[in-house]
């Protein structure tokens, strides 16, 4: 294993087939300490400096462009995050 890999003397940070979670303490965007918000039917780490949401839910995604004539296929998003905003047709993987 390359030297630059993080291995600590206790142990790996997680067993195999786990994603090692990290606490937002910080917002990566303006570096303002993170607050909590209950967004839907969690309590979720947000910024209140910017509105950064920290989602800790690493699940499969995929997405696609469209692309007719030069022309590009765009949805405009019915839920939050980013509600009324346009976007690329995507979704969760189950």
């Amino acid at each position: 294993m390359p030297s630059w890999v993080l291995q600590p003397e206790d142990g790996p940070l997680c067993r195999p087939g786990e994603v090692a979670m990290l606490e937002a303490r910080f917002c990566p965007l303006c570096g303002t300490a993170m607050g909590s918000q209950r967004l839907g039917d969690r309590t979720r780490p947000v910024c209140p400096g910017c509105g950064w949401v920290h989602y800790v839910n690493p699940i499969v995604a995929a997405g696609t462009l469209v692309d007719e004539g030069g022309r590009a296929l765009l949805i405009r998003r019915g839920v939050e995050p980013g509600a009324g905003q346009w976007g690329l047709p995507a979704g969760y993987a189950e």
